[in-house]
């Protein structure tokens, strides 16, 4: 049995000096406390019912809400396993409530805390025995799949070994028991990449449709569609395949009748499963028209057209080595190449070639034809669209049909190369109008006694390439002409709107934005700021400014002109790349900043010794540190020990466009 040393305290109408007292309790017996404080009850349910909480307080003078009411909601959601504790000024004998988990006075903190470390356990030992109780379930219910005669084939896979099946499923591939034999052995060799993209799609808990799989039956192809969904075979988590027979006569939905080849839903399917699994290979999507198809048809007829086209994929087929084929319109058919672009544009000219020197045949009609291909380049940086990529290739596909076709080209994205204006504004004015902008929200964890989730917000460059500017220097660089608020503002406007919906639904998040120093010249971004704030539904203390300590130095009459206008507000200022100016501590003591963030930069490893010297600094300058790119459980451990404010890296949490991470969970 686990217990979490972050505790989720939930506090009804306490009294922020009850709050502190308790969380430095806890804090001296080990544990970290993520809380939130309920003024109102009107809430409540919904607190309730949208987090995992693990301790709940009430204060004994509040009389909105009573024990046995809290109680009945709990027991609605399931969740009557919850600790409620009282807190008052004398245990007195009418205050007992069966209810309630134990009434303490104000001055029994310690054995407050003692008691609530019993009820954690507790807790803990009734959440592992629900997990195992769901195993089981999930257990009895696959041992009654497999105890009945069911019509599907079912076997169960772990790192991609066949560790059970049902007799069905050995009679469907016509093969004897083979528990231990490798899954992938059964299927044929076009569609292995498919079968392996679906296992590793189940194993990453995401939503995948059934695909169609050609497994071996007695030396033959047998067309399955298969389903794969996460199981626990004694214990053991792994993955359930379930294989069903369908109609080929009607394609099934996922099989084109004239070519044999993938249907349009079903190869999207498949290519998002592609893209999803082989983004970080250089790999290739092949988009192939047939030229002239129009006229074509006009002289041969639909049905005779029909034919010539199932003799065109079967050249297709044979004269192109790829993974799988999909017929995405009367005259355009797709594959996935596993070579990179370059070689596989190669290839297609050689298949056009062949093509175009072929003669085929209908029904005593002979019709020579041409294609034009393009090969969309899959690796790191294509966007995880299969909509997308149909739609760029089918763009380039008719143009350059439009131009004669009867030849091959490499997609290339037409963009603005943002390294090449010459004005900063045009820049971001473009990125802004063509939506190339973005947040990323990356977790600070909180090991000290700050109240809520932290996100720090970093501005982001959709799609970009290496030869392009990243969003940090972007930010950087609009400096240049500091009169330019437009970016500024659009990042405020952003992190609010999202920061809104977030506060919301009862989470107490906070955000440290990062800003150019152009807001310090911009003398009606504050007012404008309380007007955003304000529209937003925010407090103000769930927003902070953060500026690079260099742009401060540069600025530094504006800069302490604009944290006085700030702090009138009740907004706080932060300062990242902490400790980069030897002077910093100098001018920054004028400033004041509620929070400091070292520049470190990601290839660099620092000392402990360092990391004492920067939280020191920071103590000094009385503000919370953040300490960046931890990137490993030893890293992590060392900090621990120190113990600066926040911590935040690769280990943790990479930046992502949404606010989803788990604090809970850390």
């Amino acid at each position: 049995m686990t217990i979490n040393p972050i505790i989720n305290a939930l506090f009804i109408q306490l009294g922020d000096d009850d709050i502190s007292q308790l969380i430095s309790r806890f804090r001296q017996a080990g544990n970290i406390v993520r809380e939130h404080n309920a003024h109102t009850t009107e809430q409540l349910p919904k607190l309730l019912e949208d987090k995992d909480w693990d301790l709940i307080f009430l204060d004994e003078h509040q009389n909105e809400i009573s024990p046995k009411q809290i109680q009945d909601i709990l027991t609605r959601l399931h969740k009557s396993h919850l600790p409620i504790l009282m807190i008052s000024d004398g245990a007195q004998e009418q205050q007992l409530d069966p209810a309630l988990a134990g009434v303490f006075s104000r001055d029994e903190m310690p054995r407050l805390v003692q008691a609530c470390q019993r009820e954690l356990r507790s807790l803990a030992l009734q959440r592992e025995l629900g997990a195992l109780r769901k195993e089981l379930e999930a257990s009895s219910h696959r041992n009654q799949l497999l105890l009945s005669e069911h019509n599907d084939a079912i076997c169960y896979v772990i790192d991609g070994m066949i560790i059970h099946a049902n007799p069905r499923f050995w009679s469907l591939l016509g093969t004897e028991e083979l528990d231990g034999f490798p899954i992938i052995d059964l299927v044929q060799t076009q569609d292995q990449e498919v079968l392996k993209g679906l296992l590793k799609k189940v194993e990453q808990e995401e939503e995948s449709p059934p695909i169609e799989v050609r497994f071996i039956k007695e030396e033959e192809s047998l067309r399955l569609k298969c389903l794969g969904s996460l199981a626990s075979y004694e214990g053991e988590s792994c993955i359930q395949l379930t294989l069903q027979e369908q109609d080929l006569q009607t394609g099934g939905g996922l099989t084109d009748i004239s070519t044999g080849f993938a249907s349009r839903q079903h190869f999207l399917s498949l290519l998002q499963a592609f893209l999803d699994g082989e983004r970080n290979n250089n790999h290739a999507m092949i988009m192939i028209g047939l030229d002239d198809y129009s006229e074509i048809r006009s002289q041969f007829g639909v049905l005779d057209m029909e034919q010539l086209v199932s003799n065109l994929s079967q050249t297709l087929q044979n004269k192109l080595d790829v993974q799988l084929w999909g017929r995405l319109a009367d005259d355009i058919f797709c594959a996935l190449s596993k070579l990179p672009s370059n070689n596989t544009l190669d290839m297609v000219q050689k298949l056009g070639h062949t093509i175009e020197g072929q003669m085929f045949e209908t029904h005593n009609k002979s019709q020579q034809c041409t294609i034009t291909g393009v090969i969309y380049p899959i690796n790191h940086l294509t966007p995880p669209s299969s909509e997308l990529a149909i739609k760029s290739s089918f763009g380039l596909l008719k143009k350059l049909q439009i131009e004669g076709g009867n030849r091959s080209q490499i997609f290339a994205k037409d963009r603005q190369q943002l390294t090449q204006k010459n004005s900063v504004s045009e820049v971001v004015a473009e990125a802004i109008a063509d939506k190339r902008l973005q947040l990323l929200y990356q977790p600070m964890v909180n090991l000290g006694d700050a109240h809520g989730d932290y996100y720090e917000v970093q501005l982001d460059i959709k799609d970009r390439e290496e030869d392009e500017v990243s969003g940090g220097e972007l930010l950087r660089t609009i400096e240049r002409e500091p009169h330019d608020n437009k970016l500024d503002r659009w990042i405020v406007m952003e992190a609010t709107k999202q920061l809104s919906h977030k506060r919301q639904a009862g989470e107490e998040t906070v955000l440290v934005i990062n800003l150019s120093s152009n807001v310090f010249h911009d003398t009606e971004f504050c007012p404008w700021l309380t007007v955003a704030i304000r529209a937003s539904g925010l407090p103000t203390e769930a927003v902070i400014l953060q500026f690079s300590e260099q742009s401060i130095a540069s600025n530094l009459k504006l800069a302490l002109d604009f944290n006085r206008q700030l702090s009138s507000l009740g907004m706080r200022l932060a300062v990242r790349n902490f400790c980069r100016n030897e002077e910093g501590n100098k001018f920054l003591s004028h400033l004041q900043p509620s929070m400091v963030k070292p520049g470190i930069r990601k290839e660099e490893t620092i000392s402990n010794e360092d990391v004492r010297r920067f939280v020191q600094l920071a103590k000094e300058l009385q503000a919370r540190i953040t300490i960046p790119n931890v990137t490993s459980a030893a890293a992590l451990a060392n900090l621990w020990q120190i113990g600066p404010d926040f911590i935040q890296g690769s280990y943790i949490n990479e930046p992502q466009p949404s606010m989803s991470y788990e604090f809970s969970s850390f």
